[in-house]
C-alpha cells in the first residue's frame, strides 16, 4: 500500500511541476488508510520511505571533525577524542606557515600548557602546481585526495617527544585514511529532520498554521484556526525536500504538498493554492 502512495506522490509531483495552474477539483476518493505495520517493517521500501528517519549518513558522529575552509572532513579515533588533543581550522591569511602553496588547512595538535606537539597538518593546495614542486622535489607530505582544481595534502608530524605523542602517532595514517572533501550542500541535503516534528506558520491570509511531522512518517495539519480544517497523511524525506500527502478532510488539496527543509524551517514550494493561498510561506520549529 505504501508502494502505491509513494507512486501516487511522484505522479501527482510531475504533474503539478508541469502544470502550475492546475485547478482546485474536490476529491474524496482514494485510499485513505495508513500504511500497515507489515508495510512499515517491509525491508524492500526505499530508505527515505515514511517510517522512522534514518540518520544521516554523517550527521553527528562521533569524532568527526569538519573544517569549511579547506573544504575537509575527518575522523578523529577514540584515543584522539580527548582535551588534549586540539583541532585548529588555517584560513587564508595563515596558511602560508604550512606551505607556501598552501591556501588554507586543519592543523591537529597534542596540548600540554603552553607545548605543542603537531601530531599531523592538512592543506589545500593548487593541484597542478602543487604536482609540479612535488615531482622537483619541493613538496611535503603526500596528496592524498584530489579534485579537478585541488591538492589535499596530509604532513604527519615527526618531533614530538612524550610518551603520550608516540602513543597518538601510531594511529595517524587511521586519521588520514578518513580524510573526505566536505560538500556543504551535499551535507546540507543528506540532513533528516528531528523526529516526530512540530511546525507552525501563517499563511497568506494571516491565519494560523501547524504541522507535525511522526516519525512513524504519518502527519497532521491543522489551519484556519478556532474553526479550520484538520488534515491527516503521510509524508517522506528525499534529500532536502519533504513530501505530503494529505487526505481525511474536504475538500481534499488537489495533489501533494512540497516543502524544502533547509536544516531548521520549512519553506512551501508547492500546494493548492485554492486552499492554502500563496506559496514560499516559512514555518518555523514550534517553541
Amino acid at each position: 500500500m505504501r508502494i502505491l502512495i509513494l507512486l501516487s506522490l511522484a505522479m501527482a509531483g510531475v504533474a503539478m511541476a508541469t502544470d502550475p495552474t492546475t485547478s482546485h477539483t474536490p476529491n474524496g476518493a482514494g485510499n485513505d488508510r495508513p500504511p500497515t505495520e507489515a508495510h512499515q517493517a517491509n525491508p524492500s521500501l526505499p530508505t527515505w520511505a515514511p517510517a522512522a528517519m534514518r540518520e544521516a549518513e554523517n550527521s553527528a558522529m562521533p569524532g568527526r571533525v569538519v573544517a569549511r575552509a579547506p573544504l575537509m572532513s575527518l575522523f578523529l579515533p577514540e584515543n584522539w577524542r580527548t582535551d588534549d588533543v586540539v583541532t585548529t581550522e588555517v584560513g587564508p591569511d595563515e596558511a602560508a606557515s604550512l606551505h607556501e602553496l598552501a591556501q588554507s588547512g586543519l592543523v591537529i595538535d597534542l596540548v600540554d600548557g603552553k607545548k605543542r606537539e603537531r601530531l599531523v597538518t592538512f592543506f589545500r593546495a593548487p593541484l597542478k602546481t602543487y604536482r609540479e614542486m612535488s615531482n622537483a622535489g619541493k613538496g611535503i607530505g603526500r596528496i592524498v585526495l584530489t579534485d579537478s582544481e585541488y591538492a589535499y595534502v596530509a604532513v604527519r608530524g615527526d618531533k614530538g617527544k612524550s610518551r603520550r605523542f608516540r602513543q597518538l602517532r601510531g594511529d595517524v595514517e587511521d586519521v588520514v585514511a578518513t580524510l573526505a572533501i566536505y560538500d556543504e550542500r551535499r551535507e546540507q541535503l543528506g540532513r533528516p529532520l528531528p523526529a516526530g516534528s512540530h511546525f507552525t506558520g501563517k499563511l497568506s491570509d494571516g491565519s494560523p498554521l501547524s504541522l507535525e511531522l511522526a516519525s512513524d512518517g504519518t502527519l497532521a495539519m491543522t489551519w484556519g484556526g478556532p474553526n479550520g480544517r484538520t488534515a491527516k497523511g503521510h509524508w517522506l524525506q528525499r534529500d532536502s525536500q519533504i513530501l505530503m500527502q494529505l487526505f481525511d478532510v474536504e475538500p481534499k488539496p488537489q495533489g501533494p504538498v512540497y516543502m524544502q527543509f533547509d536544516g531548521d524551517s520549512l519553506i512551501v514550494t508547492m500546494w493548492d493554492t485554492l486552499i492554502f493561498g500563496e506559496r514560499g510561506i516559512q514555518l518555523l520549529p514550534a517553541r
